[in-house]
C-alpha cells in the first residue's frame, strides 16, 4: 500500500508543479546595451552630469573622470567615464558576475556584428569590435560558467597626448 501512496504523492506533485508554470528570468534579461548610450564616447559630459549624479574621481589639465551608479531594479553597474576637453574620451563598465556571458556576448553582437578580434588568455576573454572611429572591448572570464568582467568602449579620435591613456589600460595596469 505505501508504494501507492508515493507514486500517487509523486503524480499529485508533479501535476501540481505544471500547473503553477513559474518563469524564471535570467538576472540580467531585462538589461540592454541601450542603458549605456548615455556615457558613449563624443556625448558632452556636462548633459551626462545634468541626467545622473557623479562624483568627480580625478581632474588632470583637460581630463576629468566621473563615476555614476546606473540603478536598476536587480542591479548597479558603476560607470566611469574620461572626458576630454568636455566630450567623453572613454567609458569603463565593470558588470555584475551574475549576469550571463552569452545574453550580454550577443546583445553586443546583435548591435555590433561579430567580433572582429578575439584574444584568449587562459579562461578569460576579451572581444574587440572598431566601428565608426570607437573601440569596444568585452572582456570575460569562466569558472564553473561564464560571466562578464567589463564593458569599455573607447573614442580613436581622441588626440594621442602623454596625458591621455584609456581608462581599462590604466586600471589593467593598477590590478596587475
Amino acid at each position: 500500500m505505501r508504494p501507492l501512496r508515493f507514486c500517487l504523492l509523486g503524480i499529485l506533485m508533479l501535476s501540481w508543479s505544471r500547473l503553477t508554470l513559474a518563469a524564471v528570468e535570467a538576472p540580467n534579461f531585462d538589461f540592454s546595451l541601450d542603458l549605456l548610450n548615455d556615457f558613449l564616447p563624443r556625448h558632452s559630459l556636462a548633459e551626462i552630469d545634468q541626467k545622473f549624479s557623479p562624483q568627480i574621481l580625478q581632474t588632470t589639465g583637460a581630463y576629468q573622470w566621473h563615476k555614476y551608479l546606473l540603478t536598476q531594479p536587480r542591479y548597479q553597474i558603476k560607470v566611469l567615464a574620461q572626458a576630454w576637453q568636455g566630450q567623453v574620451a572613454d567609458v569603463f563598465a565593470p558588470l555584475p558576475s551574475f549576469f550571463s556571458h552569452d545574453v550580454f556576448l550577443q546583445a553586443i553582437i546583435n548591435r555590433l556584428g561579430p567580433a572582429q578580434k578575439i584574444d584568449k588568455s587562459g579562461e578569460e576573454a576579451a572581444y574587440l569590435w572598431e566601428k565608426d572611429q570607437l573601440r569596444y572591448v568585452y572582456a570575460a572570464a569562466c569558472t564553473i560558467t561564464c560571466f562578464p568582467v567589463y564593458f569599455t568602449v573607447i573614442d580613436l579620435q581622441v588626440p594621442a597626448q602623454e596625458a591621455y591613456q584609456p581608462l581599462w589600460e590604466r586600471l589593467q595596469k593598477i590590478y596587475r
